[in-house]
């Protein structure tokens, strides 16, 4: 692969302008896994060969000639090339496997699971959250209720184990109601209605993401790079053929040779005759034609071509600024396919995007304002807070890729 040619993932963007967000750039920030397809076709598929504008020889005797002209693509004329371009195929096979592998995270999109992406997870942590309400409601009314059934109204009830152990049960269920309440109502959103919103917001996005992709794919959004510079090389050669050019086709409108031994033999065709007359309307003799007709000849010929080159529709085709036009031009065709793809993604990214912020304010560290006395009391931690089993062991294991809830919960909350 040529250097510059390499398929990268693409940047994420430091804005929040989603009118300009690719859907590559979309996919990136949901997965973190894409191709910057954009990169790809911001290239010079036409390189100019300044030699090629300015490469001469002997035509008349045949000497001189090149067995190759620079260029691949060219053309050429009685002893001069006018001009010489390169094709980066390189850059178009480049840009064509990059868009395949982008085709490729569709399936994965469309299932809910791309690169780092696992919808599943949102899912999974909503009935986590879920069964986290739960156990705090029923152990918190546990702990209540034993709170209550070592209540006593003795007089000698208080300074006794039995007392200490009341007044912690009722601390330890003060605690769970509390953090209880803060789940259903932290920030004014309940914990479970964040998470729900945000597994919508993710899923809709992978809709729309994978519904973009497969409309490029059956677009054929691949091949328009390819397709954009065919139709410019197709646009050269009718221009040039339409001012009678192309050798190859009827309407050529010079001699069937290039050499002087075809001029002569052929110095009263129709264009030897145009140029006969051109050549009388300038004062000469009929009679001396045949000896100097070859220089008017000539001399229109090399007026002639220059014409046709100069005024091209993009520019002077011996000018390397007229093949950088038609380079942007390319790019601009291929930046216009693939912004059909864009417009998928763009209001799904910007909701994702919203959703996750309500959700991480609903995800705030939960207060621990209600903290249970220091250690006392058995082996099973009684007193260091709450009992070993209060968040059982992997709950919230791997709920969390890529740091996105980082230090929204209390240091070692949910360890197990």
């Amino acid at each position: 692969m040529a250097e510059g040619n390499e398929i990268g993932p693409a940047e994420i963007p430091k804005h929040e302008d989603w009118s300009k967000w690719t859907i590559e750039q979309a996919v990136q920030a949901i997965t973190g896994d894409s191709v910057d397809l954009t990169k790809l076709i911001d290239k010079q598929w036409f390189t100019f060969v300044p030699e090629g504008a300015s490469n001469t020889w002997d035509f008349k005797e045949g000497k001189g000639k090149p067995d190759k002209m620079p260029g691949e693509m060219s053309y050429h004329a009685y002893g001069t090339q006018y001009y010489g371009v390169n094709i980066d195929h390189a850059a178009v096979t480049t840009f064509e496997d990059g868009f395949d592998k982008f085709m490729k995270m569709g399936p994965g999109l469309t299932k809910g699971i791309a690169g780092e992406m696992d919808a599943s997870k949102l899912n999974g942590l909503r009935d986590k959250v879920v069964e986290l309400q739960r156990f705090l409601d029923d152990r918190g009314a546990q702990y209540r209720q034993w709170a209550k059934l070592l209540d006593s109204n003795a007089a000698d009830f208080d300074g006794k184990a039995a007392a200490v152990i009341q007044s912690r049960m009722d601390n330890y269920a003060d605690s769970l109601e509390h953090w209880s309440r803060q789940l259903s109502y932290n920030y004014g959103l309940p914990l479970v209605n964040g998470v729900s919103e945000a597994a919508a917001a993710l899923n809709s996005f992978n809709y729309m993401a994978s519904a973009g992709i497969d409309f490029m794919e059956k677009n054929k959004i691949r091949d328009i790079v390819q397709y954009a510079i065919d139709n410019r090389v197709a646009e050269i050669y009718n221009w040039l053929n339409y001012w009678g050019l192309i050798r190859s086709d009827p309407r050529y409108y010079f001699l069937d040779s290039d050499t002087l031994d075809g001029f002569l033999e052929e110095t009263r065709n129709r264009i030897m005759e145009q140029s006969r007359l051109w050549y009388m309307a300038s004062g000469g003799t009929d009679a001396g034609w045949i000896e100097i007709g070859e220089k008017y000849y000539l001399d229109w010929v090399e007026w002639y071509i220059p014409q046709v080159m100069a005024n091209f529709r993009a520019g002077d085709l011996r000018q390397v600024g007229t093949w950088e036009k038609l380079n942007k031009e390319i790019t601009a065709a291929a930046q216009m396919a693939l912004f059909a793809g864009d417009i998928f993604t763009r209001d799904a990214i910007k909701t994702v995007k919203e959703k996750y912020e309500i959700l991480g304010r609903a995800f705030h560290v939960l207060d621990p304002a209600q903290t249970p006395p220091s250690n006392q009391f058995g082996p099973n931690g009684l007193g260091s807070g709450f009992p070993n089993s209060l968040f059982p062991n992997g709950m919230f294991d791997g709920m969390f890729p890529n740091g996105m809830f980082d230090g929204m919960f209390p240091n070692g909350m949910f360890d197990g």
